[in-house]
């Protein structure tokens, strides 16, 4: 058929007209236009029961393009006689979507089409989603929609009713009812018939009607609904009640309309509703939930909502809360003001301070601790006045915690109410100060805690001269100098343990001269103590401080500690011999409680280096005094005989070859220098001895010519053996030729040089010579003079020797340039004198006879009764030690022996006669067996070598 035919057939049925379409009835009912509407829907929409009637066994059950019936559009046009008679043939039948006749005449609004289709439609659902349009409205149909659901959204009150009690608790593909759509279309009347019978469904997201209405704002729902909604009901992640997304949405007459129902309920976080409020400085909602909630805390802290508006700084929510919640406290003990206070609230704090000040949390935190821990310096200034000089677990204040951070406008703040405070450590503010080091801080502080010291009675001028903080030193020594520590030591004393030469120099002036109170070891496992009254020279020295002795030693010399000993003393002690050297120009002269003089302990301690020098700077004194040279201690001792008992030749040296020391030859025991000499038990020390024993005896020619007769007559008389009495002359004639070797008047005397055992001694000094004079082993071209020990090589000349030992602080030790052997000392030797050798042959006269024995020396000490005589003559320097080694050569085998009792017997030598009993020569033998002198010492003229 043509469209022509068709259009004019839908205009016949527009129109009404009966008969055409009677004629064409079988042909019309399968014409369909360009949608697919058949004849029969197009009758139904007019509602012409004629025209249905006539169409109608060729038209029902055919569909539309999408999927209508005839039945559907009868609904829609709300034409009840169509409806009524396509009930039987159309009824149930669904479009593409699902929808049924029902939905639409829902959807439209037709309640007759409703009513007529409800015991037939009741209970179906949409299959797919679908969008309708009502005039200007288009509504969005979902999946699982049923006819009560749709004329909610079109707000059909009467098909709600109608459908109410047939499709009520069914939910779409969301999970939403009737009553959760009415809600969120704002459809109150549907809401009213819904609540009974929907208010406790929810969504598949978990919201309620009510929620829903919280959520959009929908008073008149929650009142509706509000008596439906249990307490318990929980919404959202956050798990959160109706009331408190009412809170959220910041909707006071919502809060007010479920607060008398739905309060003091919990969170997921374990907020409530009023804290909410609180946080988000709600005053309204606050004061309508105060009532309602006061006093509940969150589960975890226990923080209350006045803790929360002190927090964020809601001002207005803290003054509302504070009647109500002030001094309540979290978990961790702390008030609403600590909170405000770590936040720099300052109004909330202002606000909350007649309420919870000086509160003190579980960590002993105060909020003026806490605003000082963060900082906030108007906080601080504003809190103090009111929870001043409160302390900490570790007994910190406030203005404590400030220096810590290290805030110098805290502290300024702080220091007029806090200052003088200790902490657990018995520690002040000045004194953390100066333990960090700062000094913004320590100039603040020093006016308000200076001279308080710490459990060891240690100031901060102290900890800062400990810890080398040389920039604080001037500013803490004006106020706190002069103080001790529990130990007795002044700054000055810290500065100089610990060496430092600048602190030590800025405190010097004000603490010179300030002595220990008590006793104390220097170290913790030494057994080295400081004595009492001990000054900081001589703690210095006790810690081996080079420089600080340097700079105390002209301001603290000569000062004594509590057992008499003064820094020198130490040092000396200590075998120091740099602090020896210094402290020598100052104290030199100062002797201990013993009585010992620094020469003494110089040689008790073997510190030889230092004797020439002190002995030459002794007599070089304006007084010329030798009387500490000479002096004995308390034991009666001399420096000479502390020198022979402690075997040191250097002393010995420097003390008995100089003609202006006059030593006495006795001590208090009775005992002579000879004998101390000879119970050492040391040969070469007995060679050194003898050697300016001899040189120091200065008599007359005929006094020694007396006594060498007499001595020899004596000798001679009583021992027969040729041997013996050939080596008692050959000793005495040395020992008396040199005494008169510059003298060549006195030819009186027997000549040694016609002596059997002369050749010998001849040949020996001749190879003597020749060692000695051997070439410098370094510069090869001056006469090598200096002797080391213990290997007796001579191997420098003096001005090499000089040179060398500029290394001996560089080295561990100086050795020998010929046997590399570790050197312990040495001594210069002057050349040999020829005067020996040139004597042979000088006096042709043979042995002349001796002169009668008349004059004798009396029973008195050799040394002390032989003076100087009539022609002034004094011995020379002795050249070479003839003693010893005429001995080991004179074929004697008891020869050293004989020469050791020929002095013994001068000594005690009497004046002879008949009756005089001469010891035997074989008493004098006993016990010498196994005694061996040192041949090979050298003892030419000793210098000692000092620097």
């Amino acid at each position: 058929m043509s469209a022509q035919q068709d259009e004019a057939w839908f205009a016949a049925i527009e129109h009404g007209d009966i008969e055409t379409v009677r004629s064409y009835a079988a042909a019309m009912s399968k014409v369909t236009d360009e949608q697919g509407v058949t004849s029969l829907m197009k009758a139904a929409t007019k509602g012409n029961v004629t025209i249905i009637q006539l169409l109608l066994s060729d038209g029902v059950k055919r569909r539309d393009r999408w999927g209508r019936t005839a039945l559907m559009f009868a609904a829609m046009s709300g034409c009840a006689v169509a409806v009524e008679i396509l009930i039987p043939h159309e009824a149930t039948l669904t479009d593409s979507d699902g929808m049924t006749g029902l939905m639409y005449a829902a959807f439209h609004g037709n309640t007759d089409i409703v009513r007529l289709l409800l015991p037939h439609e009741r209970g179906y659902a949409t299959r797919h989603e679908s969008v309708l349009q009502l005039g200007t409205q288009t509504y969005e149909i979902g999946v699982s929609v049923t006819a009560l659901m749709i004329s909610v959204l079109t707000k059909h009150a009467e098909c709600v009713e109608l459908l109410v009690d047939s499709e009520a608790g069914k939910v779409d593909c969301k999970g939403e009812t009737a009553l959760y759509k009415a809600v969120a279309s704002n459809f109150l009347p549907a809401v009213k018939v819904l609540a009974v019978l929907e208010a406790e469904h929810r969504t598949i997201s978990g919201q309620s009607p009510i929620y829903l209405a919280v959520k959009t704002g929908f008073l008149d729902a929650i009142e509706c609904l509000v008596t439906y909604e249990d307490d318990d009901k929980r919404y959202g992640n956050a798990k959160e009640t109706v009331l408190m997304a009412a809170v959220a949405q910041r909707d006071a007459r919502a809060v007010s309309i479920l607060a008398p129902t739905l309060h003091s309920e919990f969170s997921k976080e374990g907020m409530t509703a009023l804290i909410l409020a609180a946080q988000d400085n709600l005053v309204e909602i606050c004061s309508i939930l105060i009532s309602y909630e006061f006093g509940l805390t969150t589960h975890h802290g226990k923080k209350t909502a006045l803790m929360f508006a002190a927090e964020l700084g809601n001002v207005e929510c803290v003054r509302l809360l504070a009647n109500k919640e002030a001094g309540m406290r979290t978990d961790a003990g702390e008030t609403a003001l600590m909170l405000a206070a770590r936040r720099g609230q300052l109004e909330c704090v202002a606000e909350l301070i007649p309420y919870e000040k000086c509160a003190v949390s579980k960590n002993y935190h105060t909020a003026l601790m806490l605003a000082v821990m963060n900082d906030h310096i108007s906080l601080a200034s504003l809190l103090v006045e009111h929870e001043q000089r409160i302390q900490n677990e570790k007994g910190q204040t406030s203005l404590m915690l400030a220096v810590l951070r290290r805030n110098a406008p805290l502290v300024t703040v702080l220091a007029p109410y806090e200052a003088g405070v200790f902490d657990a450590q018995h520690q002040t503010a000045l004194i953390l100060a100066t333990i960090d080091n700062e000094y913004d801080l320590v100039e603040i502080l020093v006016n308000y805690e200076a001279c308080l010291a710490d459990c060891d009675a240690r100031t901060s001028l102290m900890l800062a001269a400990e810890k080398n903080y040389m920039s604080l030193i001037p500013l803490l020594c004006e106020k706190e100098f002069g103080r001790l520590d529990r130990f007795g030591r002044s700054a000055l004393f810290i500065a100089a343990q610990n060496g430092n030469a600048h602190i030590v120099k800025e405190l010097v002036c004000k603490e010179k001269k300030m002595i220990t109170t008590r006793r104390f070891r220097v170290e913790h496992n030494t057994q080295i103590y400081i004595e009492l009254g001990s000054t900081a020279l001589i703690y210095a020295t006790l810690y081996d401080k080079l420089e600080i002795v340097q700079l105390l030693a002209a301001h603290e010399s000569g000062l004594l500690d509590n057992t008499g000993h003064c820094a020198l003393h130490y040092a000396i002690r200590r075998k120091n011999a740099d602090l020896t050297r210094i402290l020598l120009q100052y104290e030199h002269y100062i002797t201990d409680k013993d009585g010992n003089t620094p020469l003494m302990l110089l040689i008790k301690a073997g510190m030889d280096q230092f004797i020439p020098g002190l002995v030459q700077r002794l007599l070089g004194e304006s007084s010329q005094d030798t009387s500490s040279i000479i002096a004995q201690n308390n034991n009666g001792d001399t420096a000479l005989s502390i020198a022979l008992i402690h075997k040191s030749y250097l002393a010995v040296c420097a003390l008995y070859s100089n003609p202006q020391l006059s030593f006495q030859f006795y001590d208090n025991t009775g005992a002579s220098l000879l004998e101390q000499c000879e119970a050492v038990g040391d040969d070469p020390m007995m060679q050194v001895f003898l050697t300016y024993f001899v040189a120091r005896l200065a008599f007359s020619s005929d006094l020694v010519s007396t006594f060498y007769h007499g001595l020899s007559s004596a000798l001679l008389n009583e021992y027969s053996d040729a041997e013996d009495c050939n080596f008692i002359l050959h000793f005495l004639d040395c020992v008396f030729n040199y005494i008169f070797i510059n003298d060549p008047t006195c030819v009186h005397l027997h000549n040694p040089l016609s002596s059997p055992g002369f050749e010998e001694i001849s040949t020996m000094i001749s190879e003597q010579i020749d060692l000695q004079e051997g070439a410098c082993n370094i510069c090869y071209s001056d006469l090598a003079v200096v002797l080391c020990f213990p290997c007796k090589h001579v191997v420098t000349c003096k001005s090499c020797w000089k040179q060398l030992n500029n290394t001996r602080h560089k080295r561990d030790a100086l050795r020998c340039p010929v046997c590399r052997e570790a050197i312990s000392h040495n001594i210069v030797l002057t050349q040999l004198d020829d005067c020996i050798l040139s004597q042979k042959g000088k006096h042709g006269t043979g042995s002349l006879s001796l002169q009668s024995a008349t004059e004798l020396v009396s029973k008195r000490s050799l040394a002390a009764q032989i003076g100087p005589g009539e022609d002034g003559g004094n011995s020379s320097a002795l050249t070479y030690q003839l003693i010893p080694t005429y001995a080991s050569v004179s074929g004697v085998p008891s020869g050293q022996i004989i020469c050791r009792n020929v002095l013994q017997y001068a000594e005690s030598f009497a004046e002879i006669d008949e009756s005089s009993e001469v010891p035997e020569l074989a008493d004098m033998y006993e016990n010498g067996e196994g005694t061996a002198w040192n041949e090979d010492i050298d003892n030419i003229e000793v210098e000692a070598f000092y620097k």
